[in-house]
């Protein structure tokens, strides 16, 4: 098994756990969910406790008392603006008392992590250090339900996605797209969780998302309901993840590769409460584990095809999308959504250095 070296432990392993805010916390969840976070973190193979640090409204001080019982750090910072306030100071705070750190891991609040979290995270971190293609390492998939996702080897390259739930993040993103924007407000960046934008993004996404995640309402109902709106799928056990995902030339040849062998569908021609029976009657007729369904080139296509696989989108991005194809797994076949452009062009990959929407 893959494991960490000291020093990759040094750069990686600093967390920060977030209670409640005070609409919640007087619900008397705050404590219950902080210990539930801290108990799977504490299951972690290889976990340095040293590296730990639960960042907590200063209001709440029995959220430190707690972390002394799993001995761990803690530090209080001022939230009074609200959940998103807490989020950036922990991040603040997390360079300061950690000033060797060049990557830092977040855990916010109701996340239970999965047995092989870190061991995931020991697999995707070598690439978010030396490609600088990448900004983030996301171990949650917003498409990751039970119906649309089920390989627990794949990572997603992918075009944009911002930080959710439980993410790692360098110091040079953080001072680039961060802190830097934050001092400038006429840039804009990070004023609501869930909704950071980034002038430039590229990020490494799970096919089985390695948290499960309370529903919770941080960053506006209609977009978060619509996360939880059908049960999700989350690894339980250690895998050994394919490595595709290393290299982007590696990666889009496998995409590639895979689309240019499969049987395709016209979007159109999709019958959507059935689709998942089509998809699999079309991929056993053709001998293939993947299936192509082309469809426009426009933002409003791809709403269109999420509508009808059930996969999550949102006002601001589109969810799993890389050089404007979105990809999926469904009862072991690869679904690749991609516009009718791209089938046709011979370079295939290459019209396109971007997500589909910028």
């Amino acid at each position: 098994l893959p494991s960490l070296s000291r020093r990759t432990q040094l750069l990686l392993i600093v967390f920060f756990l977030h209670p409640k805010t005070l609409h919640f916390f007087r619900l008397g969840l705050s404590t219950d969910s902080l210990r539930i976070c801290l108990e799977s973190l504490m299951q972690q193979e290889g976990l340095n406790t040293q590296m730990v640090i639960v960042v907590y409204n200063k209001e709440y001080p029995e959220n430190a008392e707690l972390a002394s019982l799993f001995h761990v750090k803690s530090l209080p910072v001022n939230a009074s603006d609200g959940y998103n306030s807490l989020i950036l100071s922990a991040l603040s705070a997390a360079f300061v008392v950690f000033p060797s750190a060049t990557t830092v891991a977040v855990i916010e609040e109701d996340i239970q992590l999965s047995p092989d979290w870190l061991y995931y995270l020991s697999q995707t971190l070598p690439v978010l250090l030396s490609d600088s293609s990448i900004d983030v390492i996301h171990t949650f998939n917003p498409n990751g339900f039970f119906d649309t996702s089920g390989n627990n080897s794949l990572v997603y390259r992918i075009g944009f996605q911002p930080p959710l739930f439980s993410y790692v993040i360098t110091r040079r993103v953080y001072e680039q797209e961060v802190n830097i924007r934050l001092l400038n407000v006429f840039l804009g960046c990070c004023a609501n969780p869930g909704r950071w934008l980034w002038s430039s993004s590229s990020s490494l996404v799970p096919d089985v998302s390695r948290i499960s995640v309370e529903h919770n309402s941080l960053f506006g109902t209609q977009w978060s309901d619509a996360l939880f709106v059908r049960p999700r799928k989350m690894s339980h056990e250690n895998n050994v993840l394919v490595l595709d995902f290393e290299q982007e030339s590696k990666y889009d040849a496998a995409i590639a590769s895979q689309c240019k062998s499969a049987p395709k569908i016209a979007l159109s021609s999709i019958t959507c409460p059935n689709w998942q029976q089509q998809l699999e009657e079309i991929s056993v007729e053709a001998n293939s584990t993947s299936v192509v369904v082309t469809c426009g080139d426009e933002v409003r296509d791809l709403a269109q095809a999420s509508h009808c696989f059930g996969l999550y989108f949102d006002e601001r991005f589109v969810t799993g999308v890389y050089k404007r194809i979105m990809r999926f797994i469904s009862n072991d076949i690869n679904v690749f959504i991609v516009p009718e452009k791209l089938t046709l062009n011979p370079s295939f990959l290459e019209l396109s250095n971007g997500s589909l929407i910028a």
